[in-house]
């Protein structure tokens, strides 16, 4: 049984009457040896660089773990693109390799530094020694590297918000592609200083469509004042041929919301784009236009319920029905119908967008929400786009 007063200062051990005085606790022997060490320590480093560091530190990692990192830094692309997956899939058991991979970033002779980025951006790793070795890899030399970078800091948003100047400056770089993704890491890191904002609004003057797309999207996804005329640039650039170009702007548009409602055309020609991740978008997009637009936005979704071939698209759709609520109830025979799509998210969200039409008053028929009862699905939610 413990003693209550086994912390009691009280009655701890007295120290010896004739004991010295020791700087910090510690005596000047010790204090000269630490002092020593750390010299060597340094030493190492100077000489090693961060692959002295990492072996003096690798007992942080698991076996496993590094393993995996040592096929990053200097197996063949096959073997490090495979090395990659296995260490994303660890998820936050991966952390200690960060520091790793933000070494290879940072090391202009590694051969694998591009998939080290990338292994960083899918892990979301947020420590300030990823963001600072991406944030000067975005405006590396090479092209693959600066795009790997700018990708990575885009996936880990707003926590790379330290980067921000760093990403500001590709802007004005020489590639379009580079200008692109510093336009949208800007924007999904969602803070904006007046340069970077600045640098945006300049963008928007870019001789590159995709560029200016980026730049407008991003505007509007850190609420910064955009400038007159946004929803009939982003309406044109819907017809843009690039994808990636009528992705930006279907994502403002849907950030919009009811704000956007003048360009619902636009929205419903994109669900019928060659682009299953356009058409995603544009059935959340049809979401966000607000209970107002039921009339028009409704029968679109449940026509895209209905007949697209894409379960993303399917589920999607049934997820924006349910933010109709009550003004929904017309589409509640085909959300009943999508509880036996063979794709078992497709039914979970219609099985959840069911119960909000009902909650809110919106029962197409009788019997549904015994029906409901019946379906009883685990619990489970699309994730809505941008």
């Amino acid at each position: 049984m413990q003693d209550d007063n086994a912390n009691d200062p009280h009655d701890q051990p007295r120290p010896p009457a004739n004991a010295a005085r020791r700087d910090g606790g510690y005596s000047a022997f010790h204090l000269a040896y630490m002092a020593l060490m750390a010299l060597v320590v340094l030493a190492v480093l100077s000489a090693g660089g961060w692959g002295a560091w990492r072996y003096m530190t690798r007992g942080f990692m698991s076996f496993e773990l590094e393993k995996l990192v040592d096929s990053v830094e200097s197996g063949d692309a096959a073997q490090a693109a495979a090395a990659a997956d296995e260490i994303v899939e660890l998820g936050y058991g991966a952390g200690s390799a960060v520091p790793f991979l933000a070494g290879m970033v940072a090391d202009a002779d590694a051969p694998n530094r591009v998939v080290a980025a990338e292994i960083l951006g899918r892990l979301e790793a947020s420590s300030d020694v990823a963001i600072s070795a991406l944030a000067d890899a975005s405006g590396d030399p090479d092209a693959a590297m600066r795009h790997a970078a700018l990708r990575a800091l885009s996936r880990i948003g707003t926590a790379a918000e330290t980067a921000t100047d760093a990403i500001a400056l590709q802007l004005a770089a020489e590639d379009p592609i580079t200008r692109q993704l510093a336009a949208r890491a800007l924007g999904n890191i969602d803070f904006m200083n007046i340069r970077a904002e600045d640098a945006l609004v300049a963008a928007l003057e870019d001789p590159d469509a995709g560029v200016r797309a980026a730049a407008l999207s991003a505007l509007v996804q850190t609420g910064a004042e955009l400038p007159e005329g946004t929803i009939g640039m982003l309406t044109r650039f819907m017809t843009d041929p690039d994808t990636e170009v009528r992705g930006d702007a279907i994502l403002a548009l849907g950030r919009l919301g009811p704000e956007a409602a003048e360009a619902i055309s636009a929205i419903e020609t994109a669900l019928s784009d060659e682009s299953s991740e356009i058409r995603h978008n544009a059935a959340w997009a049809l979401g966000r236009m607000g209970e107002a637009q039921a009339a028009r936005t409704v029968p679109l979704l449940t026509r895209a319920l209905e007949t697209d071939g894409d379960e993303d698209v399917r589920a999607q759709a049934a997820w924006a029905l349910g933010q109709m609520g009550a003004a929904a109830a017309t589409a509640a025979d085909a959300l009943y119908a999508a509880l036996d799509d063979p794709q078992e998210m497709v039914g979970l969200e219609a099985y959840e967008a069911l119960r909000k039409i009902t909650k809110a008053g919106g029962g197409g028929y009788d019997g549904l929400e015994e029906a409901l009862d019946a379906y009883r699905p685990k619990a489970g939610s699309c994730e809505p786009a941008g």
